[in-house]
């Protein structure tokens, strides 16, 4: 890691206040944590912060909505998709990255600084373009607490965060006669491809950006001077199941990493592709040092989105490489 990336990367470490009240949360045992209003808008800014619980009944109203329990509580998926027929031997699905911050122990959110305006349908219409791009099925899936689903973002590097996409693609596949998936994603994304690789065996090909794999190294990177490790009872971390993923001939997994990224650190994806390779796992670390885009060099979800397609119509492991590498933002 360069000087220049220490210089580049963000101030997240919370002010003393906020982090003693946050603190105080977790030694109270979630005593600060309120109940999220009902069928809360997650496209909304209010609705993202406060994230929303819903009935069945309302998500079945909704369009691009699936319901869906996990661990004796529903949850209501919102996916947003192109390009499928009435049959699919692979659909390529993508997990955005995070809309904002949360405090590490509290599992609060605490801002909305990526959130863009957006819609049901327009994130349908980016998928439908998406999917005629590339010539494959598309699928938005909405990471819970995010683009018009139930659940708190607050929560998302739990392990039932991961567990409700995981019964949302199950879903999904059932209802549109998904054989296989080829999955993409940018930063926090990535957690939820982590989580899944040791659940599934329908995963063809996996394409993680800028990823949190490594989740507690980066905050210890993060956070200095706090004890990180403390949080690990709120984590699901993904370097932690590698052992956990079965063999598959089938699947392959690449990690896009940009080496000036100020968001995810390079070496922590290394070390999760590393433990990949060891065990036995295709799995592959692509260099986009200088190609990542944004004032931090984070950006690197087209690149994800193009090799995951690339991947789920047969291509080679240097082509896919070749293709991200030549990729124009």
């Amino acid at each position: 890691m360069t000087a220049n990336h220490h210089r580049r990367r963000p101030a997240v470490t919370p002010p003393g206040a906020a982090f003693a009240a946050a603190l105080a949360c977790v030694l109270a045992l979630g005593a600060c944590q309120t109940t999220a209003p009902l069928n809360a808008d997650t496209f909304t800014k209010d609705g993202f912060m406060s994230g929303t619980e819903m009935t069945q009944d309302y998500c079945e109203s909704l369009s691009d909505s699936i319901w869906v329990v996990v661990e004796g509580e529903g949850d209501c998926v919102r996916y947003y998709a192109g390009g499928l027929e009435d049959e699919n031997d692979i659909a390529v699905a993508n997990f955005y990255g995070d809309f904002g911050g949360i405090y590490f122990k509290s599992r609060k959110v605490h801002n909305a600084n990526s959130l863009w305006k957006t819609s049901a349908e327009k994130q349908k219409s980016i998928a439908v373009k998406t999917a005629k791009k590339y010539g494959v099925p598309f699928i938005i899936m909405a990471r819970p607490g995010t683009l018009g689903a139930s659940g708190s973002q607050g929560e998302k590097w739990s392990k039932r965060n991961s567990l409700v996409m995981d019964a949302g693609l199950t879903a999904i596949a059932k209802r549109h006669h998904i054989k296989a998936y080829a999955l993409s994603s940018q930063s926090g994304g990535g957690l939820i491809i982590g989580a899944l690789l040791p659940w599934r065996n329908d995963i063809r090909c996996a394409v993680m950006a800028s990823t949190a794999v490594s989740i507690i190294e980066v905050l210890k990177a993060n956070y200095i001077g706090y004890n990180v490790d403390s949080a690990r009872p709120y984590i699901y971390d993904p370097y932690d199941h590698v052992d956990e993923i079965s063999p598959d001939s089938n699947r392959r997994v690449f990690v896009l990493a940009d080496k000036e990224d100020g968001r995810t650190i390079f070496w922590t994806q290394k070390s999760y592709i590393d433990k990949l390779a060891a065990n036995g796992h295709d799995a592959h670390l692509i260099d986009l040092t200088d190609k990542g885009s944004g004032r931090f060099s984070h950006g690197l979800q087209r690149q994800a989105v193009l090799g995951a397609a690339e991947c789920a119509k047969g291509k080679t492991d240097a082509e896919i490489e070749a293709a991200v590498l030549a990729f124009k933002q």
